[in-house]
């Protein structure tokens, strides 16, 4: 799973937003040349966009959550 992916999930039943993500395993992959950033949420440093006075996508788009 992807870190940027806590930026698209709610919960289905009473649709609260963001959800809390514990990470117990993780791994470095390639990250590919085109990166996106999220919109509302960044799931790498748990924290509202709005709120973050930089963002590190290169380095959450290299990483792959293996197990959480």
């Amino acid at each position: 799973m992807k870190y940027r992916l806590m930026d698209l999930l709610a919960c289905p039943m009473c649709k609260h937003f963001p959800l809390k993500l514990i990470v117990f395993e993780e791994t470095g992959i390639e990250r590919p040349e085109k990166i996106r950033r999220c919109e509302l949420y960044c799931g790498y440093h748990q924290a509202l966009i709005e709120d973050l006075s930089e963002l590190d996508c290169e380095d959450c788009w290299s990483k792959e959550i293996v197990s959480g």
